[in-house]
C-alpha cells in the first residue's frame, strides 16, 4: 500500500489527536469559519427555508446513489467504515477516507491486507490494491478488490456547489446504535443536506448541513461507521466523502452556522442542528489511483 505522509505531517498536534483519536468512522471535532476566496469570513448571502419541499424532496438519482455504495470490513465480519464506487480515469475503483483504509494503524504500511470490500449483494472481495493518506491535511484512499461487483456503479466524480442539495449515503451505524452490515442484507442509510460552505479550520473542506430528510432509513445524520461515505448531488454524481461528523455542541445552534457560513434560516428551524466535513475528491485522489501498490 502507497501511503503518503512526511514526519512533519505525522507530527500531530494534542488537538489533531483528539480529533482522529477515536478511529475509522468515530465522530470527531466540527469545522468553525468558513472564508471567502480571499480569507475572510463570508457575508450572509442566502436565505434557507429549511420546510421548503426542495430540501425534502428525494433525488432523481436515488437508485444510483444506493448502487455506488459499499461497506469496508476490516476481516472480522464486521463492517467498519463506508466507501463508493468512482469512475478515475475510465476505471471503476473504490473510494473511501484514509483513516477507514488505514484505521488505527495509520503507519502500517500493510493495513490494506486485512481488507475486505463487502458488496450490497452480500458477497465480499478482498482488497489487493491500495494507495492511502491519512495525515493532519489529507484523509483519502484508492482501493482496487479482487472482484470488483459488476452491480457496483461507478459515480462521476463531480465538485460540491455552496447552497445546493446533497444526499448522503453510508453503511453508518443506526441512531439507535444497532450496526448497519450488508452482510445481513442491510440498505444504507441515505440522507438529505446542504453544502454550508468551505471551512478554513477543516482545511478548507466543505461543510454540510444534515437532519432534513431521509430517504433509505429513518436516520436523518451521520453516524459511526460513515466514514467513507458519499456524498452526491441530485443526478447521482459523487461530490465528496464523509470526513468528520460533529460533537461539539456549541457549533450546531442555527446563529452559530448562520454567522459561521453565511446563511439565514427561516421554516422550521430546530434548536440544533447537524453538519458532517467532506473530504473533496480533488486532484490528490487521481494521484493516488496512479500510485496503487499491492496489499
Amino acid at each position: 500500500m502507497t501511503e503518503i505522509a512526511t514526519e512533519r505531517q505525522r507530527g500531530l498536534t494534542r488537538r489533531d489527536l483528539l480529533r482522529a483519536g477515536a478511529g475509522a468512522g468515530a465522530a470527531i471535532l466540527l469545522s468553525s469559519c468558513e472564508p471567502g476566496e480571499n480569507g475572510s469570513k463570508q457575508t450572509h448571502s442566502s436565505t434557507i427555508n429549511l420546510s421548503a419541499p426542495r430540501w425534502h424532496k428525494a433525488p432523481s438519482g436515488l437508485a444510483e446513489i444506493r448502487a455506488s455504495l459499499l461497506a469496508i470490513d476490516e476481516g472480522n465480519g464486521k463492517s467498519y467504515g463506508s466507501a463508493v464506487a468512482a469512475e478515475i480515469y475510465g476505471k471503476k475503483r473504490i473510494v473511501t477516507v484514509g483513516h477507514v483504509a488505514l484505521g488505527k494503524d495509520r503507519d502500517h504500511p500493510n493495513q490494506c491486507r486485512r481488507l475486505t470490500a463487502v458488496y450490497p449483494n452480500r458477497n465480499k472481495s478482498p482488497i489487493t490494491e491500495a494507495a492511502s493518506v491519512f495525515d493532519d491535511q489529507r484523509d483519502m484512499s484508492v482501493l482496487v478488490p479482487s472482484v470488483m461487483s459488476p452491480g457496483l456503479r461507478a459515480a462521476e466524480i463531480k465538485s460540491p456547489q455552496q447552497y445546493s442539495p446533497v444526499y448522503l449515503g453510508s453503511y453508518q451505524t443506526r441512531a439507535n446504535g444497532v450496526p448497519r452490515n450488508p452482510l445481513r442484507g442491510d440498505r444504507p442509510a441515505i440522507y438529505g443536506g446542504i453544502v454550508l460552505g468551505y471551512s478554513a479550520e477543516e482545511g478548507n473542506r466543505p461543510v454540510v448541513l444534515t437532519g432534513l430528510e431521509a430517504y433509505s432509513s429513518d436516520d436523518f445524520n451521520c453516524h459511526e461507521g460513515g466514514s467513507g461515505g458519499g456524498a452526491f448531488d441530485e443526478a447521482g454524481n459523487l461530490v465528496g466523502l464523509l470526513r468528520r461528523l460533529p460533537t461539539e455542541k456549541s457549533q450546531l445552534t442555527p446563529s452559530y452556522i448562520e454567522k459561521e457560513y453565511g446563511v439565514d434560516f427561516t421554516g422550521d428551524v430546530p434548536a440544533m442542528l447537524h453538519t458532517c466535513v467532506l473530504e473533496p475528491l480533488d486532484a490528490t485522489f487521481r494521484n493516488l489511483a496512479l500510485r496503487l501498490d499491492d496489499c
